[in-house]
């Protein structure tokens, strides 16, 4: 069974989905640059419990990592 908590992230992730899929159509629209950065898929920690600081630092040192590296900005959403 499906609880409450797991429908709320389900429906908050999908409407920041398509947030994001707008925001690419408009900037396509008015003609100016779309770039995305995302966590990569082989990220695998998970949080234990909200504001989990052991994963959030682990987020955090992914994507610091990323930029000093050059991260190649992503040009569309995963959806196009």
């Amino acid at each position: 069974m499906i609880s409450p908590t797991d429908s709320a992230q389900e429906a908050i992730k999908y409407q920041g989905r398509g947030d994001l899929d707008r925001m690419y159509l408009q900037s396509r629209e008015d003609k100016v640059d779309f770039n995305l950065a995302s966590i990569p898929v082989a990220f695998s920690e998970r949080e234990k419990e909200p504001f989990d600081l052991e994963y959030m630092n682990a987020l955090f040192d992914v994507g610091y990592n990323l930029g000093r590296q050059g991260y190649r900005w992503q040009k569309k959403p995963p959806d196009f």
